[in-house]
């Protein structure tokens, strides 16, 4: 779909929201269809000249003519994120260890030697500031976690790639970069346009190549299918733009959650080793190695009067995941044939690795259980935080749980023309159709399952838990 044309004014927005501090004015002698000359360069932009670009030249972005005083250059870019990291002694610490300094600031310079990818970065920075800092933040992180391929080009596209990803926002209601809005609105369903919209614009950009468009399409998509924009699934998606979703949740987690809270960046690891035992794959598992280079907390952050009901919380998580382990098995036996389905398949393995991450996690462990009796019995204070850890990764597992429940949900209410219906992954293009249905087809098992894997309650969080900040963290978005 073509994103820019009707969305260009919204760009327009944010250069007038900013030309009283920085003058925006035409970097050429524009001429009409005819030849007449429309504005001459250094002309002021403002309201009627957005219109009449806009008529004039449906097919360009406004960066194309007009220019924005004090714009990023590779210095002023390279300060920016250096500044970024020197402001949060947990991320200096990060960046000190894997120092890439003189790489980084090549990189600026290259990324400013387009002038729009440079003005794109400006106004970001001016009507986006904590936006502009998650791409600065995703910008030195790819660099960080790509490292070891050793090639140039590929670092430079992960450094681009987390530069510009969220671009698209700027291209649609400014309302939209507000945090907070309802998933249910207007605004909620302008926003899961930004990866396409983004991918877009990006394409007008000479230092932008297409794996890092790519890339910036992909960065909302699950591994699962319920991602946006396309839904797509794993085998879909490209490296990059995995890495680009570790590195926007890990962001959002660390500000705010565990920065606020004097947490660092090393104590988000539980979390993203759950995540990467539910989604195995490259990206999580160099991501823990270069957080384990930083400082952990040392301190447990629950009071401890209300130790022992956190205590009493994981043992009641612990027996409901035990419990949606063995239901997991049972549905993984039963449902082998519904796998020709592509996103019933997604569905399949994203269950798989649920229970083999439990597994492998050693909290499905009855002698872990004995342990926190032990913990709680004798006031074992050292082993506090360790329970805390705990608490986080059954947060991340719960997560990925009732994300796993609602599709299976949406799955089995599939009207019955479609469920009659079996899309092949051999043959992504071509359907099976099926026989009226049957006890034993898969729509009707999927059914039973449901009603096995809802059967058991999620624990409910006692109150005097509710307001810590650990129960919020991976808290699922209602849609």
């Amino acid at each position: 779909m073509d994103v820019r044309l009707p969305q260009v004014n919204h760009y327009a927005k944010h250069l007038l929201a900013w030309k009283p501090f920085h003058p925006v004015t035409l970097t050429t002698d524009l001429a009409g269809k005819d030849g007449e000359l429309l504005f001459s360069a250094g002309t002021e932009f403002d309201d009627g000249m957005a219109a009449q670009l806009k008529q004039y030249f449906p097919d360009q972005l406004l960066s194309e003519w007009v220019n924005v005083e004090g714009s990023f250059d590779g210095e002023s870019l390279f300060s920016a994120l250096r500044s970024f990291f020197y402001d949060d002694p947990v991320l200096q610490e990060l960046y000190e260890k894997r120092y890439h300094a003189p790489l980084l600031a090549k990189f600026c310079e290259r990324v400013c030697a387009d002038r729009q990818l440079a003005q794109h970065l400006w106004i970001l920075h001016l009507s986006a500031p904590r936006i502009f800092e998650r791409a600065l933040f995703g910008a030195w992180f790819m660099v960080a976690l790509l490292a070891r391929l050793g090639d140039e080009a590929e670092l430079y596209d992960g450094f681009v790639a987390g530069l510009v990803h969220d671009l698209g926002l700027l291209y649609l209601d400014p309302q939209v970069l507000i945090e907070g809005h309802n998933s249910d609105s207007d605004l909620w369903r302008a926003f899961i346009q930004h990866p396409e919209v983004g991918a877009e614009v990006i394409t007008w950009f000479d230092e932008v190549s297409a794996p890092v468009v790519r890339a910036v399409k992909e960065h909302h998509e699950e591994l699962d299918g319920t991602g946006f924009p396309q839904g797509k699934l794993a085998k879909q998606l490209a490296p990059l733009g995995r890495y680009l979703q570790l590195l926007d949740s890990l962001h959002a987690v660390y500000t705010k959650y565990f920065r606020p809270r004097a947490r660092t960046l090393a104590d988000v690891t539980p979390i993203v080793q759950m995540n990467h035992l539910c989604k195995p794959g490259q990206p999580a598992a160099e991501l823990i190695l270069l957080l384990r280079e930083g400082m952990a907390s040392q301190s447990c952050s629950v009071p401890e009067n209300l130790m022992p009901i956190l205590i009493g919380q994981v043992r009641a998580r612990h027996f409901y995941i035990k419990q949606f382990v063995a239901q997991a098995d049972v549905f993984l036996e039963q449902n082998q044939l519904a796998i020709a389905n592509a996103r019933f398949f997604a569905l399949h393995n994203l269950l798989e690795h649920i229970a083999m991450a439990m597994k492998q996690s050693g909290l499905i462990n009855d002698g872990y259980i004995r342990w926190l009796d032990q913990v709680e019995k004798e006031q074992l204070v050292h082993a506090y935080k360790e329970v805390e850890d705990v608490f986080l990764m059954m947060q991340e597992i719960l997560y990925h749980i009732r994300r796993f429940t609602l599709q299976l949900r949406r799955f089995s209410e599939i009207e019955e023309k479609e469920r009659t219906k079996l899309t092949a992954i051999w043959a992504p293009n071509k359907t099976i159709p099926l026989v009226a249905p049957t006890p034993a087809e898969p729509s009707q098992s999927m059914h039973q399952s449901l009603l096995g894997f809802t059967g058991t309650k999620e624990p409910e969080l006692p109150p005097e838990l509710e307001s810590l900040w650990l129960a919020q963290v991976r808290q699922l978005r209602k849609r």
